[in-house]
């Protein structure tokens, strides 16, 4: 999979292919291109020497597809006679969607969705209910569906007679890049010329009762094709015996009083994910761009090249869908969209230094800076000896049991999520890189590749910089030492004081920046010391500011040093220093940072205070609850609730924030 999006993006700087044209390959034809593959695969099978250099994972994947592929062909067959005879209704209805791809794509797109899906399992709950390692399939059926429907666009754009369409979409990109959309008169211009046209781009809907069927079809017939080899000793012989066992299997789970169905991966198959290479299953539509996105011209125009979505994310919701849409065509999402578009021209690029010390640590098996370890190293609890006698001691066993396999569930998550982020800057490695952004219902802008950005967790931040810098000047470098006093946690500390914190740890930004990931750290040499950037809150960030810092304190002229790391600054609650400055409230605005002080103000700690204040009068009266609370209560019990106070929380949201706060 890495090979083939390299082989993808060297012929964009050997010009054998224009950007943009690249670009729109790479997601019009990333399931052909897999099924190339998949093809290629399956042709190299039975001979040893040809497969060394295949993963298990796109083994096991090819290996599904001629079954799965017959199956779709088959069903696609009885459809036909549906439509023909009118024999099924339903099967005629959905049909006719069906049979618009051929099984080989039909059944590529399923593998990879389903692929791509079950390898990230979500964080497990503390719900007394065992939970399993997988996914509701109604978010699988739902994706599914929505992959196929977007295929069925894909392939009608490639028609002669709709290329008009996908020439308009390269044009008016280009146009972006060049900042002629910035004029606003231009840009209404180009958006009305695209309103006029858009009646005969936009594909017909799919209502839910046809996505429900169609996904829940595909998703029956990789369960029933998908198989993987599990070995096991025999009882009777006593001797290691081979079979096939279902690569996946769907279950139930009972969620706050309500049934749901659940589709998990054999544990084979997991361990897979999180040990081989991901890139094969990841969607080009769901990577960052190789070239300026599309402008957001109007609500579902913009972003990806061949692609139209929503400007704001929408969860089912047809009213706001519509209020989006009267906006759009009032000509009230000018400025706003606007803004995404200039978030998107951002250029992006792989920190080279950080990745190496990424790659030494991933490759080494060992936990680091929040890379967890290639295997989950916790012993499983014993059982007791009393279990069936001793009911506290068999619900004590039970408790730790389910501890127990959340954790590993989590480390298998984090491993898999892990495995993405580091492929995917391997692929982009020597190449630019650009983030779509859309926004949410509040207006806070999000890239739209959502395995890897700039706004992902430390890792991902760590790994990216500008591609193109600037001079850090005057006052570059104080705020590179801010930035780096910050990343250790020391944001409540005056100016200053940080400046002193960097200043008399010079050394060992230096050692840090030299050697980052010493060969004792990832040896498992216990008496080792750790590397200083590891005591960092976030520490790949710090790595990487510990790095730019040391380039320019070496370099000749630290001011005309160029630095491509960005900084990240960050409001205290937003939504609160909105209501502060409108309401004129010079005591909230100072809780909140916008009246000058000495040192930053935290309001969550505030709040914190008022709280602790009232638990302590309760009680002293004597209140069970209060009393129970007393010396509990931290600062992020009661962040969240503080946050989203401001964007309407409940009554009921914020007292279950509150106590799933206290459950941790």
């Amino acid at each position: 999979g890495i090979e083939q999006l390299k082989g993808s993006l060297k012929s964009l700087y050997t010009n054998e292919l224009d950007g943009y044209n690249l670009q729109l390959r790479l997601e019009r034809d990333t399931y052909d291109s897999a099924l190339a593959r998949f093809r290629e695969v399956n042709k190299r099978r039975g001979d040893p020497l040809l497969m060394t250099d295949i993963g298990a994972l796109k083994r096991l994947s090819a290996e599904w597809l001629p079954q799965l592929e017959a199956l779709v062909e088959e069903e696609q067959e009885r459809c036909k006679k549906a439509m023909e005879d009118g024999s099924d209704r339903i099967r005629a209805h959905y049909g006719k969607f069906l049979t618009m791809l051929d099984p080989p794509k039909i059944a590529i797109i399923t593998i990879l969705e389903v692929m791509r899906l079950c390898s990230f399992t979500p964080k497990s709950t503390r719900d007394s209910t065992p939970q399993l390692h997988g996914l509701k399939t109604v978010t699988i059926v739902n994706a599914l569906s929505t992959a196929i429907h977007n295929e069925i666009r894909f392939d009608r754009m490639k028609k002669r007679s709709n290329r008009h369409i996908t020439g308009r979409n390269i044009s008016v990109a280009r146009l972006a890049s060049s900042g002629k959309l910035f004029n606003m008169a231009v840009r209404r211009a180009k958006a009305h010329e695209l309103r006029e046209n858009s009646n005969q781009d936009w594909l017909d809907t799919w209502d839910i009762t046809t996505k429900t069927r169609i996904g829940s079809l595909l998703l029956s017939m990789l369960i029933e094709s998908a198989r993987l080899p599990e070995y096991f000793n025999d009882p009777e012989t006593g001797q290691r015996t081979r079979r096939m066992a279902p690569a996946f299997s769907h279950g139930y789970e009972i969620s706050k009083g309500r049934k749901y169905g659940m589709l998990s991966a054999h544990s084979l198959l997991r361990e897979l994910f999180k040990s081989d290479s991901l890139v094969s299953v990841v969607n080009a539509r769901h990577l960052p761009m190789l070239v300026p996105p599309r402008p957001w011209l109007t609500f579902n125009s913009g972003g990806y090249l061949s692609q139209d979505e929503p400007c704001m994310r929408i969860k089912d919701n047809a009213e706001q869908l519509r209020y989006l849409k009267k906006a759009s065509n009032d000509d009230r999402l000018y400025t706003l969209l606007a803004g995404l578009d200039s978030l998107g021209l951002t250029k992006w690029s792989i920190n080279r230094p950080v990745f190496d010390a990424v790659r030494k640590v991933w490759n080494s098996g060992k936990e680091v800076a929040k890379i967890p370890a290639r295997t989950f190293e916790v012993p499983e609890p014993a059982k007791p000896e009393d279990y069936e006698a001793n009911d506290k001691a068999r619900y004590k066993y039970r408790m730790e049991m389910q501890e127990w396999n959340n954790n590993r569930a989590g480390q298998h998550s984090e491993r898999c999520d892990c495995n993405y982020k580091v492929e995917i800057a391997r692929a982009f490695l020597n190449y630019p890189m650009y983030f779509p952004h859309n926004m949410d219902f509040r207006g806070r802008a999000y890239p739209i590749p959502p395995h890897f950005n700039h706004l992902g967790n430390d890792l991902c931040r760590g790994l990216l910089v500008f591609h193109e810098g600037r001079p850090l000047g005057e006052r570059g470098m104080y705020w590179l030492k801010i930035h780096l006093a910050n990343l250790f946690g020391k944001d409540k500390l005056s100016h200053d004081e940080r400046l002193d914190f960097v200043n008399s740890n010079i050394d060992n930004i230096m050692a840090s920046a030299d050697n980052p990931v010493p060969d004792t750290l990832v040896n498992g040499d216990a008496n080792a010391a750790q590397p200083w950037w590891l005591e960092a809150e976030d520490a790949w960030q710090a790595l990487a500011a510990c790095i730019e810092l040391a380039a320019a304190m070496r370099s000749p002229n630290p001011d005309e040093y160029v630095s491509r790391l960005h900084i990240h600054q960050d409001g205290t609650c937003n939504g609160l220093q909105h209501y502060a400055a409108m309401g004129r409230d010079t005591k909230g605005a100072f809780e909140v940072n916008l009246m000058p002080s000495d040192r930053p103000q935290d309001v969550y700690t505030g709040v914190l205070d008022g709280v602790i204040r009232l638990i302590e009068e309760d009680s002293e009266r004597g209140v069970v609850e209060a009393v129970a609370l007393r010396d509990k209560l931290t600062r992020k019990i009661v962040k969240q609730t503080v946050m989203t106070n401001v964007y309407g929380v409940t009554l009921i949201g914020a007292k279950d924030q509150i106590a799933a706060r206290l459950r941790e």
